[in-house]
């Protein structure tokens, strides 16, 4: 069984394997995972079945889900999140394709899953490590027929699990008497601040950071 390595910052990786297939795929991006059910036969992964998760909605995508048994992988989301994906890869001389003969998952909790379906001696082996960096899985695609033939991941980068603004305090006013007010709200920080003199008056333009 040979090896390949691949490593993703912020983009897409693959595809993994060879198809003749022209059934297409794309997930598209999402949040992050719940489940992955894993439908499996005597060859290998006969299907996918991926519960994503974008603002507190689940989406669900199947893919040639049957199979003679099934397998969940399920996420703490939005706290946990896949940050590699394991696959073997067979071929298929009658349809002169490839097709995912295993899948297997790990997280950011440093959870690995069980490697689904059948790992075959002369398949090839395919890890997506994102060498500790903040990317997480969001979404699937590939090429799919009577199994799954390819599979390429979106990776992107992970986002808070709060939507709340840092704590702040509001000091006294400094300077004269106005009867025009304004309040510019509360940011994450700021990336410039513009300041203006003339000889009664300084004036401000501030570059906050949402």
């Amino acid at each position: 069984m040979s090896l390949v390595s691949l490593s993703a910052r912020g983009e897409t990786v693959g595809p993994f394997g060879v198809s003749t297939s022209r059934d297409p795929f794309d997930d598209g991006l999402f949040d992050g995972v719940g489940t992955v059910k894993v439908y499996t036969d005597n060859l290998g992964v006969s299907g996918i079945k991926i519960q994503y998760v974008t603002k507190e909605k689940f989406h669900l995508r199947e893919h040639e889900s049957f199979g003679i048994s099934k397998d969940d992988f399920k996420l703490e989301y939005p706290e946990e999140f896949i940050t590699v994906i394991k696959e073997t890869q067979s071929f298929d001389m009658t349809y002169n394709t490839s097709f995912v003969s295993s899948i297997g998952f790990t997280t950011s909790y440093g959870r690995t899953s069980d490697l689904f379906g059948s790992s075959a001696l002369d398949g090839i082996y395919f890890a997506l490590n994102t060498e500790g960096h903040v990317e997480k899985f969001i979404g699937f695609l590939g090429s799919s027929s009577v199994r799954i033939n390819t599979l390429e991941a979106h990776f992107g980068t992970r986002t808070p699990t709060f939507e709340s603004k840092p704590n702040s305090e509001c000091g006294l006013p400094v300077g004269g008497v106005s009867t025009l007010s304004f309040d510019d709200g509360v940011f994450d920080g700021v990336s410039k601040l513009t300041l203006r003199e003339n000889t009664s008056c300084i004036a401000c333009r501030i570059h906050g950071i949402i």
